[in-house]
């Protein structure tokens, strides 16, 4: 019986390594592929030239024109404007000496009328004050918060609740854009866009509230003209004069950022005007630009030059 079972084992034995020689036989002979996975490739579609999007025509035209600077303007000091404010942007400069109407410079890449949002704040404390002065507005004199006026996030004020002038004032110079709105409904367009033509301006103009995406168009040109009128008294009598420039008085704009001495501005991400007064010397500055970057260098390099 043991000598069946050893032999019966000894079969599978001999059985298994016949089965196990011809199967490595076959795998030393055989040919391996290596199938790769397809990829679904998208049949092209017809070509058609690709064109990159045009820019806006106001800035197409703009960043290639060549530099302009009005004849009587100060050689170096419109050096200094150009070299400040490089030749990638689109920009209108003025400054004019507040002391002698002969030393200016007026130095310019674009002659275009451009939009302008915060600015326009200035041609409202202007229009503010006249209506004082004509005794329409009072200090006395509160307004009631519309929801017309009120801008989206604005935090510093609530509709249907009243707030004085001064307080509108104040709000509408920290950015609100519901005191803005509030007040140029209290004032009245009409009485804005007749302020706006007795600084002398002739391309200047208020097209909407606050909250508008356009709120007004105007040049630098036109912004040295308002600052000059209102620094000579031509639109409201000094007193009110002095009030419009407290309302402006140490200016947070990019413009004068790096200058000490007495300083009042108004500004935008476009535009900005200062009157400076420093070391004995008073000027006028007023610019626009597609970006405000090169502000504060402008800033320093007019000041420099009147340092001389």
């Amino acid at each position: 019986m043991k000598n069946k079972i050893f032999i019966r084992s000894l079969l599978v034995t001999f059985f298994a390594f016949m089965l196990y020689s011809a199967s490595m036989k076959r795998n030393e002979t055989a040919t391996v592929k290596v199938i790769e996975p397809k990829i679904q490739r998208k049949a092209k579609a017809p070509s058609k030239k690709q064109h990159e999007p045009k820019a806006p025509k106001i800035e197409t035209a703009e960043f290639n024109r060549k530099v302009s600077i009005v004849k009587g303007s100060q050689t170096d000091l419109a050096t200094a404007i150009t070299k400040a404010m490089g030749s990638n942007d689109s920009y209108q400069v003025v400054v004019q000496d507040l002391n002698n109407s002969k030393r200016f410079a007026k130095v310019a890449n674009s002659n275009r009328v451009h939009k302008v949002d915060q600015i326009m704040r200035f041609f409202i404390l202007l229009a503010l004050y006249r209506e004082e002065q004509k005794g329409k507005l009072r200090a006395s004199t509160v307004v009631k918060i519309s929801k017309a006026d009120h801008a989206k996030n604005d935090q510093m004020l609530q509709v249907n609740i009243q707030y004085g002038l001064a307080y509108l004032r104040q709000a509408m110079m920290q950015g609100s854009k519901t005191a803005a709105n509030a007040l140029l409904r209290t004032i009245g367009s009409k009485q804005v866009a007749q302020i706006i033509q007795a600084t002398g301006t002739k391309q200047t103009s208020l097209k909407g509230k606050f909250t508008a995406n356009t709120v007004g168009e105007t040049t630098a040109e036109d912004l040295n003209k308002a600052v000059l009128a209102l620094y000579q008294g031509q639109v409201v009598k000094k007193e009110y004069a002095y009030r419009v420039l407290a309302a402006m008085h140490n200016p947070k704009i990019k413009l004068t950022s790096k200058l000490s001495g007495t300083i009042y501005g108004i500004g935008d991400s476009n535009a900005e005007i200062a009157i400076v007064q420093t070391n004995g010397k008073s000027y006028a500055i007023s610019v626009w630009s597609n970006t405000n970057t090169k502000f504060a260098k402008l800033g320093e390099a007019v000041n420099k030059w009147f340092a001389k």
